[in-house]
């Protein structure tokens, strides 16, 4: 049964798939990762040993990356039924794809070895941040999340790191298990153990910088149910019930309060807050305490009139009004509420496919109308073009990443670079019920803090709210579907890592590299 299994291009693909299921977030079986790619690698070798043609190749890699998908990812039909097979389908043929690119490599240019497989793939995952149908949720390097003690050199290397990790070693013990006279058996285990040595080391050794400042912080979580009380209740009476939560455990010491995406759920025009009577309450409350800042997630619009300017679309995501002149563009929004100063806006940039943007809205803009309605809104959302810092007492400087960002550490780099002394993360995580979903995006962010040495404050309306500091464990976390508040200490500081000047090094090396080995294959096959 089992040389079957060693045989078989079905058994083979689905074991790949499975075994990166199984070692996914949150899952404690990470060491899995090492060898979750040994079948799939066996599989192309005997394609390439037998002469298969590329297409055969992909059919059963697709196989595989649809499994890993599915059972990591299923959570999203609960949030979009149409919307979770899109990304099933989509993502598992982009990744299948890649894999089908390493296999014609490997049989145009044969004394490439592994290198297109680990040029190829790290080459996509940071392609994968950075296009309009990003989706970098399975980026391998997430897979250590919940054990960051492992991955403290995130901090240069940033999460492909540990995706280029992963890769090596599945190729130096499928190389051993093939030919151990040849390759021996200790090289593994070096490349294995190094890393994970080394980052433990880190872990215990690592001090905050000198320059570290605690501040008291008060983070809400409201909890919310966002597919009825948001809608059923009145905008006024949530925001209310929110400011005696508030009111329960704020100290004068206290610095920031940090409450939820979408914590305020009615619309209303940007440039006219000091008529909202929900915005006029949180600036109530930084009258009584000076010494206070608020982050609160808005749901925002802002109105143009084009008549001056031929009646044209002022924006790419901007909507039509009550005329033909008239636009409106709709934000999901972070704001900073500061004494008497007027709300310091930031809109998400890092928008949901499908949910919260359409890819190229300058050639689709004509699907405009088949976006997904979640959350009471349909259609592209406009975005902030640039990062938005916040300022608060003592000038202390942090951000308003709002959900989905949190998974792009090579978007909140800049936040970084631009000289946060910590992050402030919020989200509703409500929407994937209690699942595996709401628990990946907590850990990830975990990484986040480890990239950047910075604390996060984490504001969630129903998932956990936590603080995580800046080795990336998770600390003061609620609970699950339960209106709390966490009071707890972080620490600011104006560190800036090598991952947070540099950014992805390793990404855009092997981005040139794949470059090459991709147009050397192509002339080997016009040659051929």
């Amino acid at each position: 049964m089992i040389n079957k299994i060693k045989e078989s291009p079905l058994g083979l693909s689905l074991l790949t798939g499975l075994l990166l299921f199984s070692a996914w977030v949150p899952s404690s079986l990470f060491f899995v990762l090492f060898i979750s790619w040994i079948p799939l690698l066996k599989l192309m070798e005997i394609g390439i040993n037998t002469d298969k043609k590329t297409f055969w190749f992909w059919k059963w890699s697709y196989l595989s990356m649809f499994t890993w998908n599915l059972g990591t990812t299923w959570w999203v039909w609960f949030a979009s039924e149409g919307g979770a097979i899109a990304m099933l389908l989509a993502n598992s043929f982009l990744m299948s794809l890649i894999l089908a690119a390493v296999y014609y490599t490997r049989k145009k240019l044969p004394n490439s070895g592994y290198t297109s497989f680990l040029a190829y793939w790290i080459a996509f995952e940071l392609f994968h941040y950075n296009w309009d149908l990003d989706f970098p949720w399975l980026t391998l390097g997430n897979g250590f999340a919940k054990f960051p003690i492992f991955v403290q050199w995130y901090e240069y290397t940033g999460v492909l790191g540990g995706s280029f990790w992963i890769l090596i070693v599945n190729i130096a013990i499928f190389k051993v298990l093939n030919n151990p006279n040849k390759y021996g058996k200790f090289k593994p285990l070096f490349l294995l153990f190094f890393p994970a040595l080394l980052s433990v080391w880190m872990y215990f050794s690592y001090s905050s910088p000198k320059n570290s400042k605690n501040i008291e912080v008060l983070i809400v979580q409201p909890n919310i149910d966002p597919y009825s009380e948001k809608f059923e209740r009145d905008p006024f009476d949530i925001t209310s019930e929110m400011l005696n939560q508030i009111k329960e455990s704020i100290t004068p010491q206290t610095r920031f309060v940090v409450l939820p995406e979408t914590a305020i759920p009615e619309y209303f025009e940007v440039s006219e807050w000091e008529h909202e009577a929900k915005i006029r309450l949180l600036y109530d409350l930084t009258k009584r305490y000076p010494n206070l800042a608020i982050i609160t997630g808005l749901e925002t619009f802002k109105q143009y009139n084009t008549s001056d300017a031929g009646c044209k679309k002022p924006t790419l995501t901007a909507r039509r009004g009550e005329d033909s002149c008239s636009y409106y563009d709709v934000y999901n929004t972070s704001a900073l509420i500061y004494r008497n100063q007027a709300p310091v806006y930031y809109h998400k940039s890092k928008l949901v496919l499908g949910v919260e943007k359409m890819p190229y809205p300058k050639y689709l803009g004509f699907l405009e109308k088949l976006s997904i309605n979640m959350g009471g809104t349909s259609g592209s959302l406009g975005r902030s073009e640039n990062p938005v810092i916040f300022y608060g007492p003592d000038n202390i400087a942090t951000c308003g990443l709002i959900c989905y960002e949190s998974i792009y550490g090579n978007y909140i780099r800049e936040f970084a670079q631009k000289g946060t002394n910590f992050l402030t993360v919020i989200t509703n995580d409500g929407w994937w019920h209690n699942t595996p979903g709401y628990k990946q995006h907590l850990f990830y962010g975990a990484l986040r803090a480890i990239e950047t040495r910075k604390y996060i404050a984490r504001s969630a309306n129903t998932g956990i709210s936590a603080i995580i500091d800046d080795r990336g464990i998770v600390r003061n976390r609620s609970s699950w579907w339960k209106k709390e508040v966490i009071k707890g200490e972080i620490q600011t500081n104006t560190k800036k890592t090598f991952y947070t000047q540099n950014g992805d090094l390793i990404g855009i090396a092997c981005q040139f590299v794949a470059i090459f080995m991709f147009l050397g294959a192509m002339v080997k096959r016009k040659a051929a």
